[in-house]
C-alpha cells in the first residue's frame, strides 16, 4: 500500500468535513512536538496540487501557535483534526491518516519526527536559535518534488525555479531557528541577500524529489552565511 500513489477520500468523525487527495502514504509520520504529542495522529502528505475539500469547509476551525506559520484544521462539531499546512512548507497539505476511508493508520510504517528539536524558543538565544545552530552546524533539509510546471519545454528544472527551491530551504531554516523573516512573508525581521554564488552542476527532471539542505556556516554582528545544496534522489549534487 505505501509507496503506490492512489486516490483517497477522508472525513471527520461526524462526516461534515470531507476531502480528497492523492498520496503514496510516504512518509507516514508521528511527531513529538508539544502540539502533536497531544494530537496523537498519524499524518501523511498529499501529492502537491491534489488536496481538495469536497464538503463542509464552513465547519472547519483553524488553530495556530508558536510561529503562527502552521495551520491546523479541525471540525468544529466533532473536534477531529483533519488536515494541516506545516510550517516547513505552508503550501503543502498533510492529513490525518485516521480520517481516510478504508485505511488503518496503524498498519503503516510510521516514522517519528523529532519536532521538539524544531520548537521555537527564542530568535536570538537559547535552544533552536540562530546562534545555537551556528555552534552545532546542524543542517536542515526539506524535500521538494519537481512538477511539470517547474520545468522547461525539455522537462529540465528551470534555473529560476531552482533558485526558488533554495529560497524555500532558507525560509524553512529560519522557521526551525524560530525566526520569522521578510523573505518568509513577515516584515518584522528583515533579511537581505547581499551575495550569492550558485553553481548549477547537473540537470533535474520532472518527477524527481530533490533534497534541499541548508547549513549555517558563520555568524557576524549583523550578518550570517548559509551554505545550501540540492541533491537528486541518487545523491548527486545538482546545485
Amino acid at each position: 500500500m505505501q509507496g503506490t500513489e492512489r486516490h483517497y477520500r477522508g472525513s471527520c468523525h461526524c462526516g461534515r468535513v470531507t476531502f480528497e487527495l492523492i498520496s503514496d502514504l510516504q512518509p507516514a509520520l508521528r511527531c513529538n512536538c508539544s502540539f502533536c504529542k497531544r494530537k496523537g495522529a498519524v499524518m501523511v502528505k498529499a501529492k502537491e496540487g491534489t488536496f481538495r475539500i469536497t464538503g463542509g469547509e464552513e465547519f472547519t476551525t483553524l488553530y495556530q501557535a508558536n510561529t503562527m506559520w502552521a495551520r491546523h484544521y479541525f471540525c468544529r462539531v466533532c473536534g477531529i483534526y483533519t488536515f494541516h499546512n506545516p510550517r516547513s512548507n505552508p503550501q503543502q497539505f498533510r492529513v490525518n491518516a485516521g480520517c481516510l476511508e478504508v485505511l488503518d493508520p496503524l498498519s503503516l510504517e510510521i516514522q517519528l519526527v523529532d519536532g521538539v528539536s524544531f520548537s521555537t524558543v527564542n530568535a536570538s538565544s537559547g535552544p533552536g536559535s540562530v546562534a545555537e545552530t551556528a555552534e552545532t552546524g546542524s543542517p536542515q533539509t526539506i524535500d521538494i518534488e519537481v512538477l511539470p510546471k517547474h520545468t522547461d519545454e525539455n522537462g529540465h528544472l528551470n534555473n529560476v525555479q531552482a533558485l526558488e527551491f533554495l529560497q524555500r530551504g532558507r525560509i524553512d531554516f529560519y522557521l526551525r531557528c524560530g525566526v520569522r523573516t521578510a523573505e518568509g512573508g513577515d516584515e518584522r525581521f528583515g533579511t537581505v541577500v547581499v551575495n550569492s554564488n550558485v553553481n548549477f552542476r547537473q540537470e533535474c527532471f520532472a518527477g524527481e524529489t530533490l533534497r534541499v539542505t541548508t547549513r549555517l556556516t558563520a555568524v557576524g554582528g549583523k550578518s550570517f552565511q548559509l551554505a545550501q545544496e540540492i541533491r537528486r534522489p541518487d545523491g548527486a549534487v545538482t546545485i
